[in-house]
């Protein structure tokens, strides 16, 4: 998946239940709100693992999410 798709994975993780994931731990997420894996009529579990981000540009990737308009 593309880096944009982490991001939105990272931010869709914040915005829904205010966790804090690095890039690492959003792959599924990213992966899953973005169309990357077909999982229509399955049971899927997504890991969630990882705050190992520095705080500033965990601050950026958030704010340009935001920026960039609610993408859930």
């Amino acid at each position: 998946i593309s880096e944009e798709d982490i991001k939105d994975g990272m931010f869709y993780i914040f915005d829904k239940q205010r966790l804090i994931v690095e890039g690492a731990g959003a792959v599924a997420i990213g992966a899953l709100i973005n169309k990357k894996v077909n999982v229509s009529g399955k049971k899927v579990l997504a890991l969630l693992s990882g705050s190992s981000i520095d705080s500033g540009e965990y601050i950026r990737t958030i704010q340009s999410q935001y920026a960039d308009g609610d993408k859930s």
